[in-house]
């Protein structure tokens, strides 16, 4: 194997949203992930599940992902709408496409109901207001949340499946959006000198950043639309140093709003 592959083995992935709609859809992919696997854990804790249940709704509640997410595949429908009449393309993955779009869309315009659903049951609202305290940890603080938990095992399952599955047309929506956004551009190699880069481009609102695992530094971002900034603190607290001296050879995509 040459040093050049063995060199990526195992990279770290590191995105940057350089625009607050990625950085509210980064947000609902990872809450809804978090979820996800809560649902799926047997048994699980009860406080990280409502935790991350308030997070999700709060980000929902006070964010415009959802009229975000119809925009942004409106416009990816359209766009493939006009593919499907260009020569040479496969119209059978492009319909799948389409179709795929078409029911997004409508689930997502009917998630609104599912989501005020949650924000009126009482049983949430009850705990999400003292969810919101500082430090009410403690079945005492809870007792809803005690007598919630004492259930038998398939009731708590059951009820969890149907809290999150409110979020389920978000996520879905979110993952394709998503997903468009990291293939529209590739990683290609960059050297930090110094562990340091600075690029241009236009209509930038995602970095991707793909680091050696053996490299003892992390990469952060500033910049905007059209400039950013990539550089590596020294992931050792007792360094001299905050930043990272040294030259670090990574990918980065810049990807843009297409």
């Amino acid at each position: 194997m040459s040093s050049q592959a063995s060199l990526f083995e195992q990279p770290i992935l590191y995105e940057f949203p350089l625009q607050e709609k990625v950085r509210n859809y980064l947000r609902l992919e990872q809450l809804s992930a978090r979820l996800k696997q809560c649902c799926d854990v047997q048994g699980g804790d009860s406080f990280h599940y409502f935790t991350v249940l308030f997070n999700l709704l709060e980000l929902v509640e006070r964010s415009d992902c959802r009229n975000d997410l119809i925009k942004d595949l409106e416009r990816r429908l359209a766009a493939a709408e006009q593919w499907q009449s260009h020569p040479g393309v496969d119209k059978v993955a492009l319909a799948a496409t389409v179709k795929d779009i078409q029911q997004l869309l409508q689930a997502l315009q009917d998630s609104v109901k599912a989501t005020l659903a949650l924000k009126s049951d009482k049983f949430l609202a009850s705990l999400r207001q003292r969810f919101s305290m500082p430090g009410i940890t403690a079945y005492f603080d809870l007792p809803q949340l005690n007598y919630w938990c004492a259930q038998p095992h398939t009731v708590k399952v059951k009820q969890r499946q149907q809290w999150a599955q409110a979020f389920e047309p978000l996520q879905q929506a979110v993952m394709m959006a998503l997903k468009f956004l990291r293939e529209n551009a590739e990683l290609a190699p960059l050297t930090a000198v110094n562990g340091l880069i600075q690029g241009s481009g236009e209509g930038l609102i995602l970095l991707r950043i793909e680091v050696p695992a053996t490299v003892s530094a992390y990469p952060v971002v500033s910049g905007h639309k059209q400039r950013y900034t990539i550089r590596f603190i020294n992931a050792d607290s007792n360094a001299n140093s905050s930043s990272y001296p040294h030259t670090v050879e990574c990918r980065v995509a810049t990807c843009q709003d297409k």
